[in-house]
């Protein structure tokens, strides 16, 4: 056979195992490509597609290998490097893909429609919109007429804040969508189009064409939102306090619509308070179900107006015993009148239930519920909580209990104010007490469990755990497949408590795991959304993805492994002797007599090499999300002081200092830096003698 006849053959029988792979048949296409490089061994492209087969039937380090050696038999196959980078891309490899989707398209000349639009994917998955940027205009010279290459590229000039250019792409591109696309895409299309005429602060013009589109959108809610807002910015104070009318009585429960009408009449300020409250008035009149216009309401009260209304709140929450009541009134004590103010109703109420029964406290014909006094008592043993005042809370809750012992709620606060006093075990106890009163109710059960982990009582808190499993076993792998950070996170938590290092690092790792997950199942949106066109959303999830580890249970995570790594580095420095480095790591590895499921794991843990190191995997990515917080730098000032990493240990001090320079922990790091700069010898360390000359090491003005 000649090259030709040789070159039609892998062709043909490349294009029908790349069918059988479009179709699911991955064994028969793996059986077509054995076939054919049992002639042609080094056929490039039949080794990719034989790697990609093999990935897909789950022999996944045997398909990269037969992947990579498509490329380097043919390192100009564009086909071989776009292979090797769309298995990355699954395995959520995400950055190491780049590299090969850049081959790829490059090789190609871009020509190749579905490597290039897999690149600028990959290219917008890392934030590198400039770039993506220029891979989407490639893609539309290529293909000018696809709705999505038009869309991407205009989405990517919005989020490069290219507002002007943006428009000009979807000018070009709106008359081909009015008359291809659904009327859901046109729809959605049409009003992220209001948003890049907004974000240019074309008020009037981004007005105009909500206008004319208003027969076309489906999401009327949003269209009216807008149509108020662009009204208020335009000047059109009048039609944009009749669109918030009409969103209120759409939903009278959104405090946005209410602060926004008082916004656009110019109420909220300080001066117009009296105009504020006759307008909630009325608006309380029109909508006497809604809580939330008489809570705003109530902000704009004079003291005897408040007293009379939150009286009355009180009262009608106590006859129909709503525990809430006070997660509903908390809000007010920022100020303190009116926490006074609500303080002094509740121990009168109280005062004149014990005595009479009634709330005006001699009316024998208007007695209330016996549970409005148990009410009461509870509510008042929240507000001493919330004040400090944990004795106070401690006996009015305990009067609550012995009212009606048979509560859920009494014992879950009796057991908060106790953890809140620092008596966690006691807590845990009543905790658990609250449990047994109704072993249906998986909160109450959560609760219990929490409260046993923070307690130290670990082996417990997994038991109670396991009863909403069902007839899962493995508790380890339900709690991964759930994703259950705030356990795993109290389990992590609990074990750093004990010095239980191994374990610990394991817990929190598992949290960052989560949100690794979370940014990876981002890739498959790209394309998604540019293909449906859900443009609004499709921004504020990129939005929401670079702000994800802001979230509360990563950051405890992070400053928890920090601890642990700073503690590991520590006690290697201790631990000098084998025998306690073993000792050291035996302990780790007990939990309560049993050695751990992933003990293997949890070894490499503690035998890290690099705790500093490792440390600065959390750190790092901490520093970016709670720059405002002083415990992130005073972590970060331990790690770098340990690492002598002077200059970035000084930064972090200086952080501190702009927090708070009265803080605790702020003046102990100080002096442990001035200590331990000063011990230090000049002479024999340049980078110290350098900074020192240069003046960059005093903190004494700090």
């Amino acid at each position: 056979m000649n090259e030709a006849e040789i070159a039609l053959e892998c062709y043909e029988s490349i294009a029908e195992a790349m069918e059988y792979y479009e179709n699911e048949h991955y064994f028969a296409g793996l059986v077509l490509m054995n076939t054919l490089l049992e002639k042609y061994p080094k056929q490039a492209d039949a080794l990719s597609l034989k790697g990609l087969l093999m990935w897909n039937l789950g022999y996944k380090d045997e398909g990269y290998q037969f992947a990579r050696k498509g490329f380097e038999y043919d390192p100009k196959s564009s086909a071989c490097w776009r292979s090797y980078g769309y298995m990355l891309t699954q395995d959520s490899r995400v950055k190491e893909s780049l590299e090969y989707y850049k081959k790829a398209a490059e090789l190609s000349e871009f020509t190749d429609i579905e490597t290039t639009n897999e690149y600028a994917c990959v290219q917008t998955h890392l934030r590198m919109y400039s770039e993506a940027l220029e891979t989407r205009k490639k893609l539309l010279y290529q293909l000018h007429n696809e709705p999505s290459f038009w869309i991407g590229t205009g989405v990517l000039c919005y989020l490069l804040d290219q507002p002007e250019i943006a428009a000009k792409v979807f000018d070009s591109y709106c008359d081909t969508l009015m008359e291809t696309s659904s009327e859901y895409d046109q729809s959605e299309v049409l009003l992220f189009y209001t948003d890049i005429l907004e974000k240019q602060e074309k008020y009037q013009d981004a007005l105009d064409h909500l206008e004319k589109i208003k027969d076309v959108v489906k999401d009327q809610r949003s269209w009216k939102e807008k149509q108020a807002y662009l009204l208020e910015k335009t000047g059109n104070i009048e039609l944009a306090e009749t669109t918030y009318r009409q969103l209120i009585y759409e939903n009278p429960y959104d405090s946005r619509y209410i602060n926004s009408l008082l916004a656009v009449k110019g109420y909220n300020k300080d001066n117009m308070r009296t105009w504020a409250r006759n307008l909630l008035l009325n608006l309380m009149k029109s909508y006497p179900r809604s809580n939330t216009i008489a809570d705003i309401s109530l902000n704009y009260a004079t003291p005897d107006e408040f007293s009379l209304e939150v009286k009355d709140i009180i009262q009608k929450s106590l006859r129909k015993g709503v525990p809430s009541l006070f997660a509903r009134l908390k809000k007010y004590y920022r100020d303190t009148e009116k926490k006074d103010t609500i303080e002094e109703i509740m121990l009168g109420l109280v005062r004149k239930l014990e005595n009479s029964g009634s709330f005006d406290g001699n009316a024998k014909d208007s007695r209330e519920p016996p549970t409005a006094l148990l009410w009461s008592l509870y509510y008042i043993a929240q507000h001493y909580d919330f004040l400090g005042d944990r004795e106070k809370a401690l006996d009015y809750i305990q009067k609550a209990i012995n009212h009606t012992p048979t509560i859920v709620e009494l014992y879950m606060t009796q057991a908060r104010i106790l953890k809140h006093q620092g008596d966690l075990e006691t807590a845990a106890r009543v905790m658990n007490r609250a449990r047994k009163l109704d072993l249906q109710d998986r909160f109450v059960n959560s609760k219990c469990t929490k409260y046993m982990m923070r307690a130290g009582y670990i082996v417990k808190a997994k038991e109670l755990f396991k009863m909403f499993l069902g007839k899962r076993t493995n508790t380890r792998k339900s709690l991964l497949d759930m994703q259950c950070q705030w356990f795993i996170l109290e389990e992590g938590l609990a074990y750093l408590k004990k010095e239980n290092y191994a374990k610990a690092i394991d817990r929190f790792l598992t949290i960052d795991s989560f949100y690794n997950d979370f940014k990876d199942n981002e890739f498959g949106i790209h394309s998604y959304c540019l293909h449906k066109n859900t443009l609004r959303t499709y921004v504020k999830l990129l939005k929401w993805e670079d702000t994800l580890r802001k979230h509360p249970y990563y950051i405890k995570a992070a400053k928890g492994a920090i601890k642990a790594y700073l503690a590991l580095d520590a006690a290697q420095k201790l631990d000098a002797t084998e025998e306690g480095a073993n000792r050291r790591l035996n302990s780790v590895l007990q939990e309560d007599g049993e050695l751990s499921d992933t003990q293997d794991k949890e070894t490499k843990y503690v035998e890290t090499t690099t705790p500093l190191e490792d440390a600065l995997k959390f750190l790092e990515p901490l520093q970016r999300v709670a720059p405002d917080l002083l415990e992130t730098h005073a972590l970060g000032f331990e790690v770098y002081l340990r690492k002598e990493q002077w200059h970035l240990s000084r930064r972090c001090l200086i952080a501190m200092a702009e927090i708070n320079k009265s803080h605790p922990s702020f003046l102990i790091c100080k002096e442990m830096f001035e200590k331990t700069v000063s011990s230090k010898s000049m002479e024999e360390n340049a980078l110290l003698k350098k900074l020192k000359n240069l003046n960059l090491l005093d903190v004494s003005s700090l």
